[in-house]
């Protein structure tokens, strides 16, 4: 057997056995409201909705198209963690045979955070960008002479998610200055590139003034500086479960390195011949800490953090042979530390989401379709927490407090949070009960579905607890269940 087969050989062997540790934990993994939305979406929207629907979610149609044909089918959830899942196996197969790196980058690199647990466990769009970018890269030596299939490539890692936005168009600008320079231009491969940038404009055009988790909002200085400090040390230590680790001395050193590891990087990538790979470096890093200062500042899930260590690795992948032996060196050690600081939130979240539930909404959901009778009323509050449940419930009626109607999905609309008060749940079920004839529910059992999040401090008035979910990872998915305790409501 040849080197090459060897190499193939081995890779593969190991892509498995990382494929067998990542499948464990995505068969344990319950979904959770991002992932539900996604798959509500693809379910009950046409194509043509889909991209109405768009504007309001904040994300480019890529993904939700690969789902659709499943959902509609109306498959289980899986189908959907494993296309994530096969991505993140197909993308370290790349890395393992195609990148440059050492073999030990290349195995700090597949037991980081990223690849082990967030981006094959957690099933949404950001799982499928290491693939694109990895496939990128093995083309990117290539691009002039496979304009059309690279065109399409960034076109469509372009409309994966916005936070990619930056690092497409940077490659795209780049890519039409050297055609021009070298007259090896094909006006169909640039105009594929920046069609797909404007569609990412078009789909989401008016998401600020649509999605109210999303508004544009004006920050101070103190607010920038500690989302930037929160994106460096979520990366290693997220702190967003209920399960929070606090914060120690030994947190601060590692925020300290962490943001030391990161500058190196782009200082290399600076000093480097290849300019072109750190200025794609700077502004996906710029364009993503605007948008998290600016826009989604609420909360920066890993996820998000994640996908600019994918671009930083992209950058050495196509810049690394071009350096002399003692900076690969020199690059291989960074990076190899960039992603061993991860490790601690692999361990942790692996081991939490292995022994406890990331969402309670499959138990709260099973109780709901055990417990409650058929022609239950049932009222879920607070939707943006409960869209696992509504999964789960796919085949009932529930209705959405914040938008007086049964819903599938949720929109996010400025009363996505509206929260009625103690007091105040009788006005409002004699509210329900004198509108239309579509909202029917005399001489029904009434059923409250919350998170326990939202009533820790009150039980609702007139309704009694009789089922409470076990903690979840995600703080917001542990949830309670009410029963109205008063009598049917009658036309009386």
């Amino acid at each position: 057997m040849n080197t090459d087969k060897q190499k193939i050989l081995k890779n593969i062997l190991i892509v498995l056995l990382y494929a067998a540790i990542t499948l464990i934990m995505i068969l344990k993994h319950e979904v959770w409201t991002d992932e539900a939305q996604v798959w509500q979406i693809c379910r009950h929207l046409s194509v043509g909705n889909l991209f109405k629907h768009l504007v309001n979610e904040g994300h480019p149609a890529f993904y939700y198209l690969i789902l659709m044909p499943f959902a509609k089918m109306h498959m289980n959830i899986f189908a959907m963690k494993i296309i994530c899942w096969l991505s993140m196996c197909t993308a370290s197969f790349l890395l393992l045979q195609f990148s440059p790196f050492n073999k030990f980058t290349k195995f700090s690199i597949m037991v980081s955070c990223p690849f082990l647990y967030t981006f094959p466990v957690i099933a949404r769009s950001y799982s499928i960008i290491p693939v694109l970018l990895f496939t990128i890269a093995v083309l990117y030596p290539k691009r002039h002479q496979k304009q059309i299939l690279y065109s399409i490539l960034l076109a469509i890692l372009a409309n994966t998610h916005i936070i990619m936005f930056g690092f497409v168009f940077t490659l795209g600008a780049l890519f039409l200055y050297e055609s021009f320079k070298d007259k090896k231009y094909n006006f169909l491969s640039l105009f594929i590139i920046f069609s797909g940038l404007l569609a990412v404009i078009l789909q989401l055009k008016g998401s600020l003034s649509s999605n109210v988790a999303i508004a544009l909002h004006p920050t101070n200085i103190n607010q920038s500086l500690a989302v930037i400090l929160t994106f460096f040390m979520y990366g290693y230590n997220e702190s967003i479960h209920n399960f929070v680790v606090t914060i120690s001395w030994f947190d601060y050193i590692l925020l300290s390195l962490n943001i030391i590891l990161f500058l190196a990087i782009l200082i290399i990538l600076f000093i480097n011949k290849n300019k072109s790979m750190f200025l794609t470096a700077f502004i996906a890093t710029i364009f993503q800490f605007l948008i998290y200062i600016f826009s989604y500042s609420f909360i920066i899930y890993t996820t998000r953090i994640y996908v600019l260590y994918i671009i930083l690795l992209f950058t050495f992948w196509i810049s690394l042979t071009e350096m002399s032996k003692v900076r690969q060196k020199l690059i291989n050690i960074v990076l190899s530390l960039f992603f061993i600081l991860t490790i601690w939130n692999c361990y942790k979240n692996y081991l939490l989401d292995y022994f406890y539930n990331y969402s309670s909404a499959k138990e709260t959901a099973d109780f709901a379709r055990n417990n409650f009778e058929k022609d239950a009323f049932i009222i879920i509050q607070n939707t943006p927490n409960c869209v696992a449940i509504i999964y789960y419930l796919d085949n009932l009626d529930l209705f959405a407090v914040n938008y007086n109607s049964y819903i599938k999905y949720i929109k996010w609309q400025h009363n996505i949070n509206m929260i009625i008060s103690q007091e105040s749940w009788g006005l409002y079920l004699n509210y329900l009960k004198t509108m239309n004839n579509e909202i029917n529910i005399q001489n029904k059992n009434i059923y409250l579905i919350t998170p326990d999040a939202y009533t820790i401090k009150y039980e609702p008035v007139g309704f009694k607890l009789i089922f409470r979910s076990h903690n979840a990872i995600h703080s917001n998915e542990t949830f309670n269940v009410y029963r109205y305790i008063r009598n049917k409501i009658t036309n009386n």
